[in-house]
C-alpha cells in the first residue's frame, strides 16, 4: 500500500472511530471535570497503547505497549530498552517499531493503536513535507502495509499513562530487561484496574441502572432466518470488495433469486438462503473463489467460538509416497503436518488411482502453505513428498500465505535506504 494511501486510511479511520464513540464524548458526563479517560476499542477489537521514554544523559530509551480488550482487561504488555539512542524522536520511532513488530509476530489482526506521538502521525500524513523523516518511517509503513484491520488514533498523554509509565521504568528505574508478558505488570495492577472500573462506569452507566429486557418474541424470526445462512470472509480485501463478493457469488452458484447477500462489517458478509438444500449444495462446493482469491464460508453459529472464520478447508493432492508405505495412516500422518485432516479420499482396498492421494485439510488463514516435505520411514528410506492445493490460483510468493499478494507482504525485508556521504 503506497504511503499516501495508507496515511489517508489512517486519518479516515480516526474520524470514523471518533464518530462511533461520539456518544461517549457528548453524553451527560462532563469529562472536563474528571481525569482524562482511556477509551476502549470496539467489540471484537483490541487496543494497543504505545509508550516511550528517553534519557539524554544515559542515551537510553524505553519502549512499551499494552494490549487491552473492549472491556478494559489487560491481555498482554511488553517493555524493551534501547541503548545509544541519541534523540527523543528516535525513541518514538523505536517504540512504534517494537509495537508493530510485536503485533505482527503475535498475529493480532483487529488492533487499534493509541499513541501520544502526534509528530509521527503528522509525518505519515504528509511524507512529502517531511523528507528528512521518510527514511525513518518507512519501516512503519512496511510493517502496517498489509493490515487492513489495523487502525491508529492519537491518545492524549494522560489517558496513555499506563503504557508511558512502563516505558519510563527503563529510564528512571533502570529496569533494562526486555520482555513480553500476559496481564498487567504487578506494580501497576491497581492502576489498570482503576482505569477499567472508570471506563465501565462511564460507558455502561451506573451499576444501579436498570437492565433493559428484550423478549425472545422480538427477535425469534431473525434467529430462525439467520440459522439458514452462511457467513463469508474474503481473504484478501485489497483485491476483493465486499460488494463484489455478495453480487458475484450468488451468480456463480446459480442462486441469484434464492440467496440474499448483505455486508455485515468491514470484513465479512452474510448470505441468507430460502432453502436448506441450496445452503448445503453451496457448502459442498467450497472453497469459493472471487477475483482469484479464496472466500471463506461457514454456516451461521448463534454463539461463534474464537476460531470462527479463521480457517478454510482445502483439498490437497499428496504426491510421492513410495508404494510400500502407502496406507491411510501414512497419508493422514503426513497430511496432518499441514493442518487437521477433515476428509481422506482414499481407501487401501477400493481406490483405483494412487498417483496422488486427495486429502481435505483445514488451513488457518495466517499459516504459510507448505509445498514439499522430506520424510524418512523407519526402514531409513527417504522420500520427497509434494503437496498440490486444488483451486489455488493466487498466493504470496514471498511468504506462501493466501491472504495477501506479494507486494503487500508484511514479511518483506525493509527497503535499503542509501545516504550520500
Amino acid at each position: 500500500m503506497p504511503p499516501d494511501v495508507l496515511v489517508k486510511k489512517v486519518w479516515d479511520d480516526v474520524q470514523d472511530w471518533s464518530v462511533v464513540h461520539s456518544k461517549v464524548r457528548t453524553g451527560s458526563v462532563n469529562f472536563s471535570s474528571q481525569v482524562p479517560i482511556w477509551l476502549p476499542p470496539l467489540q471484537n477489537e483490541l487496543k494497543c497503547n504505545i509508550g516511550f521514554s528517553w534519557s539524554r544523559r544515559l542515551s537510553l530509551s524505553g519502549a512499551s505497549w499494552v494490549v487491552r480488550d473492549s472491556l478494559g482487561n489487560v491481555l498482554l504488555h511488553s517493555r524493551r530498552s534501547y541503548s545509544r539512542v541519541t534523540s527523543v524522536f528516535d525513541a518514538k520511532i523505536k517504540s512504534w517499531e517494537w509495537a508493530l513488530e510485536s503485533m505482527a509476530s503475535l498475529q493480532l489482526e483487529n488492533v487499534l493503536f493509541g499513541a501520544s506521538t502526534m509528530d509521527i502521525i503528522k509525518a505519515l500524513h504528509n511524507p512529502n513535507q517531511w523528507p528528512a523523516i521518510v527514511s525513518h518511517i518507512s519501516p512503519l509503513i512496511v510493517l502496517s502495509g498489509n493490515k487492513p484491520h489495523w487502525f491508529i488514533i492519537f491518545e492524549p498523554t494522560k489517558s496513555n499513562s499506563g503504557a508511558m509509565m512502563i516505558a519510563a521504568s527503563v529510564t528512571t528505574d533502570l529496569r533494562l530487561s526486555s520482555y513480553v508478558s500476559r496481564w498487567s505488570p504487578i506494580w501497576l495492577y491497581g492502576f489498570f484496574e482503576h482505569e477499567k472500573r472508570l471506563v465501565n462506569e462511564v460507558l455502561h452507566g451506573s451499576r444501579d441502572d436498570p437492565v433493559l429486557f428484550v423478549p425472545h418474541e422480538a427477535y425469534a424470526s431473525v434467529v430462525a432466518s439467520n440459522r439458514l445462512s452462511l457467513i463469508g470472509r474474503p481473504l484478501n480485501l485489497n483485491e476483493q470488495t465486499l460488494r463484489g463478493v455478495i453480487q458475484t457469488l450468488p451468480r456463480i452458484w446459480g442462486l441469484v433469486s434464492r440467496v440474499h447477500g448483505r455486508i455485515l462489517d468491514d470484513r465479512s458478509v452474510q448470505f441468507r438462503f430460502r432453502y436448506e438444500s441450496d445452503l448445503l449444495a453451496v457448502l459442498r462446493r467450497t472453497p469459493c473463489l472471487f477475483n482469484d482469491w479464496f472466500v471463506a464460508l461457514q454456516r451461521w453459529q448463534d454463539f461463534p467460538g474464537p476460531d470462527f472464520l479463521t480457517f478454510i478447508d482445502l483439498w490437497v493432492q499428496v504426491r510421492g509416497i513410495p508404494l510400500p508405505y502407502l496406507s491411510e495412516l501414512t497419508v493422514s500422518f503426513i497430511a496432518g503436518t499441514l493442518g487437521p485432516v477433515v476428509e481422506l479420499d482414499f481407501n487401501e482396498v477400493t481406490s483405483t488411482h494412487v498417483a496422488f492421494i486427495r486429502v481435505k485439510v483445514r488451513i488457518v488463514f495466517t499459516d504459510r502453505l507448505r509445498f514439499f516435505r522430506r520424510v524418512r520411514f523407519e526402514s531409513r528410506e527417504t522420500a520427497m513428498i509434494g503437496f498440490e492445493y486444488e483451486r489455488l490460483r493466487r498466493i504470496c510468493t514471498n511468504c506462501c500465505r493466501i491472504n495477501h499478494q506479494t507486494e503487500n507482504c508484511p514479511f518483506l525485508a525493509a527497503p535499503m535506504v542509501q545516504h550520500d556521504e
